[in-house]
């Protein structure tokens, strides 16, 4: 059995998921979700159960028979790289994982696996599009913002200039998902500055991820949320993402291989 401590929102809760299918397909194993955080953390509710995947969900293992005979895998605070431990090594075993698992590589080898699990069978529009994903709600909390900050218009408009220079200019409209749409609403013609046809969209965690993945390109903040759907998106093969250089402000919680950075399609801004 491969069990995964699993906290906070839509995007962690993937992450963490999908480190832990990663390893249980290596070792031929079953993934079992740990969620007591969720009876005392009100911020986002946990919604793996939503997707139909192939997972076991228990508060904790206290009265598990495999408790004595874990395997521990803790990735810490910064974040250290425990790939070398990601392996078929544990057939006979059983393992825990603890830690936000911000590394593509743990699971880049099921990323197909992933995408049927996941964005199932996505309806794909004919236009091309790109989703800009705005967030801003939880991160105005004065704590969060010292670490991941809030990003400005600015940062929207230039990666609109920056994806209609990477893209060839051929977008045909911009769907803008966010969790304050009175803000978008305002910002939305600062924004998009050169007119083209603009939808704003808020509908709810699970439905907006699988939506923005149809899109052709992405323009994300720090967000572990739009990652995924920029990450699984397979609508458009010459995708492009625009992203920031820096997922978080303080050493302790930046995640520094989010971002595939062997990617030529993938570009950063500076934050």
């Amino acid at each position: 059995m491969i069990y995964s401590i699993v906290n906070g929102g839509l995007g962690n809760q993937l992450f963490q998921y999908a480190a832990a299918r990663g390893l249980a397909v290596l070792n031929n194993s079953d993934v079992c979700l740990l969620i007591e955080s969720y009876k005392t953390f009100k911020l986002f509710p946990f919604l793996l159960d939503k997707l139909e995947l192939p997972i076991i969900i228990k508060d904790n293992i206290v009265n598990d028979p495999n408790r004595e005979s874990l395997y521990i895998l803790r990735e810490g605070l910064p974040a250290k790289s425990l790939l070398p431990y990601f392996t078929d090594r544990y057939k006979d075993s059983s393992v825990l994982l603890e830690g936000y698992w911000q590394d593509p590589r743990y699971f880049d080898g099921i990323k197909d696996l992933l995408y049927k699990e996941i964005i199932k069978t996505p309806l794909h529009n004919d236009r091309v599009d790109c989703a800009i994903h705005i967030r801003r709600n939880d991160r105005l909390d004065e704590k969060t913002q010292k670490i991941y900050g809030v990003f400005a218009p600015d940062y929207y408009r230039y990666a609109v200039a920056m994806m209609e220079d990477v893209s060839g200019g051929n977008i045909e409209h911009y769907s803008i998902y966010t969790d304050d749409v009175q803000w978008a609403s305002e910002y939305r013609d600062y924004i998009i500055y050169n007119g083209k046809p603009t939808t704003i969209k808020h509908t709810g965690p699970i439905y907006d991820l699988i939506d923005m993945a149809c899109c052709d390109h992405f323009i994300i903040p720090n967000s572990s949320f739009s990652w995924w759907s920029a990450w699984l998106s397979r609508k458009n093969l010459n995708k492009k993402v625009i992203c920031p250089n820096k997922w978080a402000f303080d050493f302790l919680h930046n995640s520094p291989h989010i971002q595939p950075k062997d990617d030529p399609d993938w570009f950063q801004i500076s934050v």
